[in-house]
């Protein structure tokens, strides 16, 4: 979905992700809300409408809130979402899309610790 839509991002667009990342989080919701807020602009500009809908359904998945109080993810998330902007705003759809996966992994796997301590590969591939 980020590689679709970072041909598609508009300046207004990149200007609302940086101050979604700039907005302080100050509690685990407001942590949730300016997460889901920042990958759902990129997700619902991937040109296929059906797309962010999936992702959303995956995302109701999986108990992210578990991390939210982990220093070490939040400032690990922080630079994930920083080098995702980054990638996007240069129009590298590649990288940004790299990126994003990287994100999407370091989140599962910081979950995976936080319910049990289990260490596991990338989570789509089975």
């Amino acid at each position: 979905a980020v590689r679709r839509a970072t041909p598609r991002v508009s300046r207004h667009d990149l200007a609302r992700a940086r101050a979604v990342l700039d907005r302080p989080a100050d509690d685990p919701a407001a942590a949730r809300e300016r997460n889901r807020e920042f990958h759902f602009l990129l997700y619902d500009r991937c040109g296929v409408p059906a797309l962010p809908e999936r992702i959303a359904a995956l995302w109701q998945a999986f108990p992210w809130d578990l991390t939210l109080h982990d220093d070490d993810r939040a400032a690990a998330s922080a630079a994930e979402h920083r080098a995702i902007l980054d990638a996007v705003t240069e129009g590298d759809a590649d990288r940004a899309a790299a990126a994003t996966e990287e994100h999407v992994a370091g989140g599962f796997a910081s979950l995976l610790r936080a319910l049990g301590g289990a260490r596991a590969g990338d989570p789509f591939d089975d």
